[in-house]
């Protein structure tokens, strides 16, 4: 029995399919191309391998991280009420989408409610570098003007505390 082991693919690499060819010099512009070309085209050009052989092959050739020192802003808030949180969230999801279209350096933008208290929530963000989070993402926030969105009588009454954090890639962000 053929002994397999997995090896990488070189950057050069070209893989050819039925449908079209695949120049893997051209990065993909999103993590679910990078798995679509792995796991659709890779795994059909290397069916004579174990399927083992083709996952830990998948694995080594993806990139563990978008760059290399991704920023990571967790914002932590306390709100009086449930209510109160619900009005924050309704107010802030436009801003969401003006920061998904306008801030190519933002991976991550993510507004999470917490299980185990409802007056709780988290705001989650990745940043290529820290320069992005001090310098677009400002101008973003300061154009949108949050405060001036709020319904009338809405009351900013809730706590928020930053955390700053710059991931280790040890382990993974892409599933």
């Amino acid at each position: 029995m053929p002994s397999y082991s997995p090896t990488r693919l070189s950057p050069r690499r070209s893989i050819n399919s039925r449908q079209s060819h695949v120049n893997l010099e051209q990065r993909p512009k999103s993590l679910s191309a990078v798995r679509s070309l792995y796991t659709c085209r890779l795994y059909s050009h290397w069916a004579h391998l174990p399927r083992q052989a083709v996952i830990r092959t998948m694995a080594d050739a993806r990139p563990k991280a978008a760059a290399p020192s991704i920023h990571v802003l967790m914002v932590s808030l306390k709100f009086k009420s449930a209510e109160q949180k619900q009005i924050f969230r309704d107010t802030w999801a436009p801003l969401a989408e003006i920061v998904y279209k306008t801030e190519p350096d933002c991976l991550s933008y993510e507004f999470c409610d917490s299980c185990d208290d409802e007056t709780s929530a988290i705001i989650y963000e990745r940043y290529t570098t820290r320069a992005a989070l001090d310098g677009k993402h400002q101008e973003t926030l300061k154009a949108y003007n949050m405060d001036s969105k709020f319904p009338e009588g809405f009351v900013k009454d809730y706590e928020a505390t930053l955390l700053h954090y710059t991931e280790s890639n040890v382990g993974h962000m892409d599933r």
